[in-house]
């Protein structure tokens, strides 16, 4: 390798780019999209934590109802063998 070749490899380059990210303007639709993804990410919060215990006491209940789990103490429950998956 030539000592042109060696130099130019090893410059350093500069930009501006980041600092005209800055000046980047930012507009209302940027704002509703911030917005809208913080409301989603709330609700989805919720649901997660709100509505998953009920869904789980639902199932749990069709599951003791058709006699593929039983109640074995307070709390506590196991499934019945030879019961298939419905």
């Amino acid at each position: 390798m030539s000592t042109a070749q060696a130099q130019a490899s090893e410059q350093t380059v500069e930009t501006n780019i980041p600092a005209r990210l800055d000046r980047l303007p930012w507009s209302r639709w940027h704002w509703m999209i911030v917005f809208g993804l913080g409301t989603v990410w709330i609700l989805d919060g919720l649901e997660v934590n709100l509505l998953g215990p009920r869904r789980f006491t639902v199932a749990l209940r069709a599951a003791l109802a058709q006699g593929r789990v039983r109640r074995t103490g307070r709390n506590r429950f196991e499934p019945v063998s030879g019961a298939g998956a419905a």
